[in-house]
């Protein structure tokens, strides 16, 4: 017994003097050794060791030696009392034993293989950016893991206490059970086919780069969601408090509905085909690559819209404080309003800046977008007085719609109309003038529109307040008089009265041009004259006839032709004045098929008794293909009155708008052939006339020239129309009294047509008075046989009427 404890005894001592022999060490890694000295310059001697006893006593709880150029951490058990250890971004393949109270470790950015066993109250522990295939047991109270960029094929089990795990660029195929209190999920750049179930407490999970092809039930709580790059076709039902969702990348071909909070969305290059409804929050949409062909409204707060790579054909509403847009390779033409900051992107590139696409108008506007409220319906012939448009019932063309501020469109051939308002708010939409005889119900509607893109359905009927006969008829030439050339006229005819009438149709040529064909075919040849009967015009009833025609290669260059048309019914007329219509066309040689023509004169007194000046807008597609669309715009001048113009007469159906003093005709789906397949078809037209100013000087002139746009493309600019103030005119257009017609004047054969005056007294006069000729009554044209060349006037009377009218005699 005596001999056992005296062995123990001296095995005691003898460890003892060995611990005491001990006490100071060698730090092998000199990088390592200078660190430590650094923070515990106190447990080294002169020669450089370590006092063992000083550092186990140290109080230091955190030796930062990141950045070090370290290979080897051999000492760092001495250091019994270090919580917090970082070494990070040094030159370590492996770690000895690490002190047990450690709690916070944070070895990324080496060259590790394999991490030893960890101390169990570890908290945090951070070995990304490694050499990693494998991780030791996890302590039971882990907190943070961040383990990414490392060659990990899987996790070990986590612990229930973890709320941080950044496993991201790894070669995980499948991910462990993960602890309800999880907060944040990193595991982008994996290998990942599928996500187990994700804890309720999670709030942020970045998923993206895996081979995904469904997520899991989202957590109520997640507000950060990032799965772009994956093969995911749907999304599960999105979080109540999502802020930010990137989903691009995907075969997604719909997105489920947005919550509120959302804030940030990326999700272009997909499948998507429509967007869901776009919640108050929204700051940035990155939409691009997807197949969408609309968008939907835009919040007011959104700051980023990237949408390029898309069929898209409009925009919506651009928000206020939009400051990039990018719409490269989209069907986009023009956008509908800006924003003070906008900046264009090419094809999202903030680096890469573009021009902004222009303000939407009708000369760029190739896809129809409007964003805005707006009225539409029919100005129609309202027959039974109803105020229901009936399916029955026609349309009336050219009437004029406004809501003031200068801003009025006219009713189409058909008579359906357009016309949007610039915000939302309380709007009137009127008709501010209907045609003679009759008064539109409702005279003007106003509506209180409450979004952009609300439409008012607005029809106004239009019905008789008088019973009057009265036809009408005007006369166009779709081109120039040129020797040789076919020329070819529109007889527009229409029954404007509220009784249905009888009516002839009458077109008169010169003998130098020679009749091809016409559209409406029937008709007598007298002489020089073509006459229809066009039977019986019903109240409202538009019609027209085209002569086509080749002038003579006998047509001296720079003479006049003068061509006639007119209208007769079987009754007295109310207004006979508008029952013939002259053009006295000049010969011309080459020229430009797509011109504007004016009225060339015009003086005081016709200004002052209200008559207009008359335009023609002419056009040929000269092109090699068809014209889908021909888009005329024309900036009145400031010398005419914007609020007096009227629509005469069109080739084609127009859809005219007036925007202050620019007015548009658009001839939407016109499919005007080019002049190589069909010259003939191949011309169009528009006339229009307008009341100059009274306070035009005389002398000075209304210059005008406008705009032709085929299908888009820069505008052909025409010639300047020229009408000038003169003091006397001494044109055929002088009218002396307005309520007479006659025709042709100038008179070339002696015999002038008087139209709706059979049985009346007539007396022609020189203009000095003196009668030259009279007649108790007359039929339907008087002989002026024998009557030398001169200007002479024509007063004719009936039913104690006098009306007065001056004639030329060639």
């Amino acid at each position: 017994m005596k001999k056992l404890f005296f062995s123990l005894l001296f095995f005691w001592a003898a460890l003892c003097t060995q611990s005491a022999s001990a006490q100071y060490v060698t730090i092998p890694d000199a990088n390592f050794r200078a660190q430590l000295m650094s923070i515990y310059s106190s447990c080294f001697n002169s020669s450089g060791q370590l006092d063992t006893l000083c550092a186990q006593n140290s109080t230091n709880y955190q030796i930062n030696v990141s950045y070090s150029n370290i290979a080897n951490l051999e000492g760092i058990k001495y250091f019994k009392n270090v919580k917090n250890l970082y070494c990070s971004n040094n030159q370590l393949t492996s770690l000895p034993n690490l002190p047990s109270g450690l709690q916070t470790l944070d070895c990324g950015s080496n060259q590790l293989t394999s991490l030893p066993a960890l101390p169990s109250g570890l908290q945090t522990l951070d070995c990304g950016s490694n050499q990693l295939t494998s991780l030791p047991a996890l302590p039971s109270g882990l907190q943070n893991l961040n383990c990414y960029y490392n060659q990990l094929t899987n996790l070990p089990t986590l612990p229930v206490s973890l709320q941080y795990l950044s496993c991201q660029d790894n070669q995980l195929t499948s991910l462990p059970t993960l602890p309800s209190g999880l907060h944040s999920l990193n595991c982008y750049y994996n290998q990942l086919t599928s996500l187990p179930t994700l804890p309720s407490a999670l709030s942020y999970l970045a998923c993206s780069n895996n081979q995904l092809t469904s997520l899991p039930t989202l957590p109520s709580g997640l507000n950060y969601l990032s799965c772009q790059n994956n093969q995911l076709t749907s999304l599960p039902t999105l979080p109540s408090g999502l802020n930010y969702l990137s989903c691009q990348n995907n075969q997604l071909i719909s997105l489920p509905a947005l919550p509120n909070s959302l804030r940030y969305l990326y999700c272009q290059n997909n499948q998507l085909t429509s967007l869901p409804t776009l919640l108050s929050n929204l700051v940035e949409l990155y939409c691009n690559d997807n197949q969408l062909s609309s968008l939907p409204i835009l919040p007011n707060g959104l700051s980023f819209l990237i949408c390029y790579n898309n069929p898209l054909n409009c925009l919506p509403l651009l928000p206020p404080n939009l400051w990039h847009i990018s719409v490269t390779n989209t069907n986009i033409s023009c956008i509908p309003n800006s924003t003070p900051n906008l900046v264009a992107l090419i094809n999202g590139d903030s680096l890469s800046p573009t021009s902004l696409p222009p303000i939407c108008n009708p000369t760029n506007n190739s896809e129809q977008c409007n964003v805005y409220p707006k009225f539409l319906g029919y100005t129609f012939l309202d027959a039974n007085n109803n105020g229901i448009k009936d399916a029955s019932e026609s349309g009336v063309a050219y009437v004029k719609v406004t809501i003031g501020n200068g801003i009025s469109v006219y009713s189409d051939n058909n008579g359906y109309y357009e016309i949007a308002v610039p915000d939302t708010g309380t709007f009137t939409a009127s008709v501010p003038a209907a045609p003679l005889y009759f008064t539109f119900t409702p005279a003007s509607q106003t509506v209180h529109f409450t979004a952009f893109g609300q439409v008012s359905l607005t029809n106004f009927g239009q019905a008789s307040n008088l019973l009057v006969n009265d036809l009408k008829v005007n006369l166009t030439n779709s081109r120039n008089v040129r020797s040789g050339f076919g020329l070819d006229f529109t007889i527009d005819y229409a029954n404007q009265g509220t009784l249905a009438s009888n009516g002839v149709v009458k077109f008169l040529k010169p003998a130098l041009y020679t009749i091809d064909s016409t559209s409406l075919e029937g008709y007598i040849v007298n002489n020089d004259t073509l006459i229809w009967n066009v039977g019986n015009l019903t109240i409202g009833a538009t019609n027209k006839i085209i002569v086509y025609g080749t002038v003579s290669t006998a047509a001296v260059l720079g003479s006049s032709m003068l061509f006639w048309a007119g209208i007769q019914g079987n009754n007295p007329e109310e207004t006979p004045e508008n029952n013939v219509k002259t053009l006295n066309l000049t010969v011309v040689g080459s020229f430009d098929p797509n011109d504007k023509q004016a009225r060339p004169e015009i003086s005081p007194a016709q200004i002052a008794a209200g008559e207009y000046i008359d335009y023609i807008i002419r056009f040929q597609n000269t092109g090699t293909d068809t014209a889908f669309t021909v888009v005329i715009a024309d900036t009145l001048a400031n010398t005419l009155q914007t609020n007096t113009l009227e629509v005469v007469s069109s080739s084609h159906n127009v859809r005219t708008s007036l925007n202050g003093s620019v007015v548009y005709f658009e001839h939407l789906n016109i499919l005007l052939p080019d002049s190589n397949v069909n010259e003939k078809a191949s011309h169009g037209f528009v006339s229009f006339r307008i009341k100059p100013k009274v306070s035009l000087a005389v002398g000075a002139t209304v210059s005008n020239k406008a705009a032709i746009y085929f299908d888009y493309n820069a505008p052909v600019i025409t010639n300047t129309a020229v009408t000038k103030k003169v003091q006397n005119t001494t044109g055929i257009f002088d009218k002396i009294n307005k309520t007479l017609s006659v025709y042709p004047n100038p008179v070339e054969n002696g015999v002038l047509y008087v139209p709706n005056m059979v049985g009346a007294a007539a007396t022609l006069t020189s203009l000095e008075g003196k009668e030259l000729r009279n007649w108790s009554t007359i039929g339907e044209s008087v002989s002026l046989e024998g009557i030398a060349q001169g200007m002479y006037l024509l007063k004719v009377t009936q039913k104690g009427e006098t009306r007065t009218a001056k004639v030329m005699v060639k």
